[in-house]
């Protein structure tokens, strides 16, 4: 080979040379991201589960309130209902 030939071979090596290094960077740093993001995934998979688990409480809890307000305007009603009834009857008795 001539001189010439071997200067654009190794110009053409070394931008092999780069080209390669270049996008062996690229994959590696791509690589590092999407570790990066299985990560994020990961913990956001957990907090979800986390706040699912939250949900299924705050709605245990609300069901029980729902339950024993029900059960405080039935009584209130009833002590109502009750009260008239004897100030009704005792009307009625007393004429």
């Amino acid at each position: 080979m001539t001189k010439s030939t071997d200067d654009r071979f190794n110009h053409l090596e070394e931008r092999f040379d780069k080209m390669t290094k270049s996008t062996d960077d690229r994959f590696n740093h791509m690589e590092e991201r999407f570790d990066n993001l299985d990560h994020k995934l990961d913990k956001l998979s957990s907090e979800v589960v986390k706040i699912s688990s939250e949900v299924v409480k705050s709605n245990d809890k609300f069901e029980i309130y729902r339950q024993a307000n029900q059960s405080l305007v039935n009584l209130a009603f009833g002590l109502i209902a009750s009260a008239t009834v004897g100030v009704v009857v005792s009307l009625i008795f007393k004429r």
